[in-house]
């Protein structure tokens, strides 16, 4: 006795359209198809295109927001490393009117709290640009992947 399958598992074997709620163009398109046994093949590319360019969309906002959060944390820190130099310049300033007579020390030291802040700076300019670096050469192999779902998905699987 066979089995009767699942609803929700079961594969109608034909589908239909309506055809009366179509385009010319698209019925013409469709009906070129069908006569050439091309029909199932091409709404097939078609579906996986379209879930493909979804799920391309998708990353691409994610990796979109990824970026705004990276853009936020730098602006912080940019903001962050001008209150130290702010507040750094106005110690400095107190400093020297306090200790009139010993200039040159507090030179000296406020010369090594530069060079520093220039080490921090460079290594923070480095970090920031290889963070954009990779996130836009990622963005640029997401568009050159060709519309076949394995490397697609093999794409967002190395993430």
């Amino acid at each position: 006795m066979r089995k009767k399958p699942d609803k929700e598992t079961a594969r109608k074997g034909r589908m239909g359209f309506v055809t009366n709620r179509m385009s010319d163009e698209v019925y013409n398109q469709l009906n070129s198809k069908a006569q050439k046994n091309q029909l199932s093949k091409y709404i097939n590319e078609l579906v996986e295109k379209d879930l493909n360019n979804r799920s391309a969309v998708e990353h691409n906002q994610n990796m979109n927001g990824k970026i705004n959060e990276l853009e936020q944390k730098i602006d912080n820190l940019e903001q962050l490393l001008i209150r130290i130099i702010e507040k750094a310049e106005s110690r400095e300033q107190r400093t020297m009117e306090l200790l009139n007579g010993q200039y040159e020390i507090i030179y000296d030291q406020w010369e090594l709290f530069n060079e520093q802040i220039d080490k921090t700076l460079q290594l923070f300019s480095r970090h920031s640009l290889l963070y954009v670096a990779s996130a836009l050469s990622w963005i640029e192999s997401l568009y050159s992947v060709t519309p076949n779902s394995n490397q697609l998905r093999t794409s967002t699987n190395s993430i």
